[in-house]
């Protein structure tokens, strides 16, 4: 079933509803070919969940990496789904390209988070999935010994 979230950031509203499958299978896809690569250069905090530092360092380090215009109408698409401004009494309005460039102008840490919460929200059981097949890996090679201390 289908779920809406809502979520304030930055002293802002946002409602994502998850993206129907098909929808989603596709962009995950698309996801994955465009911010796995940049999961290699991530550094990853394993020793608590997969947390926003990591999913916007993930992002930003993506996006820097693409087309720009690749990398805007990838962000668009993963914005098909959100609100901005809800739980308000005025249900929030849709994010638009022309909401999109007035409302995030001069605000692009802001838009990081508002796509690491749609990437929460529609597929935060694909990176608990990566963050146990990293620990299984790193639990199979031996850890590198410190050096004792002198006394």
């Amino acid at each position: 079933m289908i779920q809406s979230k809502y979520k304030v950031i930055d002293g802002t509203e946002y409602t994502v509803t998850q993206f129907p499958a098909r929808v989603g299978t596709r962009l995950k896809f698309k996801l994955a070919k465009k911010l796995l690569p940049g999961l290699s250069t991530t550094k990853l905090n394993l020793d608590s969940d997969v947390n926003i530092q990591v999913i916007l360092s993930w992002i930003g380090g993506a996006l820097d990496n693409m087309d720009p215009d690749e990398a805007v109408n990838l962000i668009m698409e993963m914005l098909a789904s959100t609100r901005r401004g809800t739980h308000s009494g005025q249900g929030g309005v849709e994010i638009t390209p022309e909401i999109f460039d007035l409302e995030y102008a001069g605000k692009y840490l802001e838009l990081y988070k508002v796509l690491a919460y749609v990437l929460e929200v529609n597929y935060g059981d694909f990176f608990g999935g990566v963050r146990s097949i990293i620990q299984n890996k790193l639990a199979t090679v031996s850890p590198t010994p410190t050096p004792a201390s002198a006394t």
